[in-house]
């Protein structure tokens, strides 16, 4: 028996064979079995399923027989041009089936692969398009018009935006091919290299002759950067809370994160090693509409034309698509509570009564241009405000008061609440080598909790000392201003003949929000204006009217330095 099982050496009648069960009757007459396994095919055969497994799995593994890199040629090849042969492998069925065809063509100890051309838009059977893009770029818009355009198109989100490579996101994208699937938007930022090559050369290695990539490619780098947050954030938060991670809600600090990622974004070389997987680039410019970009990118895939009024519709219905989360967010307490700035970039007006000062006076030009790169350079990043109350340094009372006046789950949808409102009176703006800033004079509302500033209450001085942040530079803290503003108060207690006296009455103050912003051009949407129903504040990009534009002086002090202006009121 041992004889002959040997001189089998792994097959029988011309048919591969794991080995033998052998019936055996011991001496004192009972029955027992034993199995007698040859290394091959049955080792063989084992690596064959792990190697099929790792490749489907996107995970290296090394050989110990020379027949398995035959073997898993065969089953690149297989994989590409009939991948339903193995959507049940995770079942433990089809292992049989797909190896005996192996065997069908391997023939005397040699397999020769069939010739499959290099994939173009016109044959490949798989299409990938990988947009390069941050939140609010449409990204989503553009995969949900595709799928109401065509039937074969999925959609694959990464919900991690943090990692630097999310290997699930990647499996998602492979694994969302299938016979009824042929293409994937893969929807991440991709904005750095090595992670799309990852994701690429990822989804390659399974189609390397059958698949065909795109890239949506925005061009921002000709783009200022200040102006790229800006745009992404009006987009943020006219979606609101339709979106699955970056939202003002769930994620207030999405105007860090953004600078972070817009900082770290990588142009598409396909030159180099890391892109060369890349087949076209259909580039698109910041603001151009989804429409556009659809048109281009079936073209650049080779699909099916569509009418203009097809793509118009689904336009449509992809904007009214609400998202559907599988669990509820936890509320996020608010960071701060604060007046935020409606109707008016005060960063702009700043720029402006330089500009004119400087003009007059031609011993601030070098303030002007300074003052003018802060802005540009800035690292502050949230939208323009006067912060109230912070966790930090305020009490449970006060934190308290506010979470009921605003509601901590809707600060966001309260903005527009016009008993909230408030007017902002400011005078100057301070500048110092770092930092940039409104000192706010008085805030007229009924709805502000009395502030005490810690040690200053030792001090007897009680008086808070609220701002508007415009810009600052590097690691500069925008809690340095309250500081900078004592400084200023306790120069002027020793130089009193250096300020400007103010306005007898208040009511000369001009209110510059409605003169601002409303005028001949706009006046029939008065009421839209002043409470708009988006949270996308008005924020010319030039000064309509500039009758409130009044300077006064500078004045110098030790380490910063003042543009004093007639008082004017802003709403917040």
């Amino acid at each position: 028996m041992k004889k002959f099982a040997e001189s089998c050496n792994g097959y029988y009648n011309n048919r591969a064979i794991e080995g033998w069960v052998i019936r055996c009757r011991q001496d004192n007459g009972e029955v027992f079995f034993f199995k007698y396994k040859y290394d091959e095919p049955y080792l063989l055969y084992r690596e064959w399923r792990e190697a099929m497994g790792s490749y489907l799995n996107n995970k290296p593994m090394k050989y110990r027989y020379p027949q398995t890199h035959d073997y898993m040629k065969f089953i690149r090849e297989l994989y590409q041009t009939d991948k339903y042969l193995f959507d049940n492998l995770s079942k433990k069925k089809g292992i049989i089936k797909i190896r005996k065809m192996f065997l069908e063509q391997y023939k005397d100890g040699k397999y020769v692969p069939r010739l499959i051309g290099s994939a173009t838009k016109e044959n490949a059977k798989y299409k990938l398009i990988v947009p390069i893009g941050l939140s609010g770029f449409g990204k989503t818009t553009i995969a949900n018009m595709l799928k109401l355009l065509y039937s074969n198109v999925a959609h694959v989100e990464n919900s991690n935006f943090r990692k630097k490579v999310d290997v699930k996101f990647i499996q998602d994208v492979i694994n969302a091919f299938s016979s009824s699937t042929s293409i994937i938007i893969a929807d991440s930022y991709n904005h750095i290299r090595k992670n799309r090559e990852k994701l690429i050369n990822s989804v390659n290695c399974l189609y390397p002759n059958t698949l065909w990539t795109v890239a949506i490619h925005w061009n921002i780098k000709s783009v200022p950067k200040k102006e790229v947050l800006e745009f992404i954030r009006e987009r943020v938060e006219t979606r609101g809370e339709n979106h699955k991670v970056i939202t003002p809600e769930r994620s207030p600090d999405y105007p860090f994160l953004m600078k972070t990622f817009l900082n770290d974004s990588e142009d598409i070389d396909r030159t180099s090693h890391e892109d060369h997987f890349i087949n076209d680039v259909v580039e698109v410019e910041l603001k151009e509409d989804s429409v556009s970009v659809v048109k281009k990118l079936i073209k650049a895939l080779n699909l099916e034309p569509k009418t203009d009024e097809e793509i118009e519709n689904a336009y449509k219905k992809a904007i009214d698509i609400k998202i559907t989360l599988e669990q509820k967010p936890e509320p996020k307490k608010p960071l701060f509570y604060g007046l935020r700035i409606k109707y008016m970039n005060c960063s702009e007006v700043a720029m402006e009564y330089l500009r004119t000062y400087s003009s007059q006076h031609s011993e601030y030009v070098d303030d002007y241009e300074q003052v003018k790169l802060l802005i540009e350079k800035s690292d502050f990043m949230q939208r323009e405000h006067v912060e109230l109350n912070n966790p930090k340094n305020s009490t449970k009372k006060t934190i308290e008061y506010y979470d009921n006046l605003i509601g901590s789950d809707n600060s966001v949808q309260n903005f527009n609440n016009p008993e909230l409102e408030a007017n902002i009176h400011v005078s100057s703006i301070v500048w110092t080598s770092k930092a940039l800033f409104m000192p706010v004079d008085k805030i007229e509302s009924d709805k502000i909790r009395e502030r005490i500033v810690g040690k200053e209450e030792e001090n007897g001085d009680n008086e808070p000392n609220y701002y508007i942040m415009l810009a600052r530079k590097g690691e500069e803290k925008a809690i340095r201003c309250p500081s900078i503003i004592k400084n200023i108060k306790n120069f002027y207690d020793k130089h009193p003949d250096l300020k400007p006296t103010p306005p007898p009455e208040e009511d000369s103050v001009t209110l510059v929000d409605e003169t601002y912003t409303i005028d001949e051009t706009n006046k029939d949407k008065e009421k839209e204006i002043l409470h708009p129903e988006t949270l996308i504040q008005l924020l010319p990009t030039s000064i309509k009217n500039t009758s409130f534009i009044k300077p006064i002086k500078i004045v110098n002090g030790q380490d910063w330095k003042q543009l004093l202006f007639e008082p004017i009121k802003i709403k917040g």
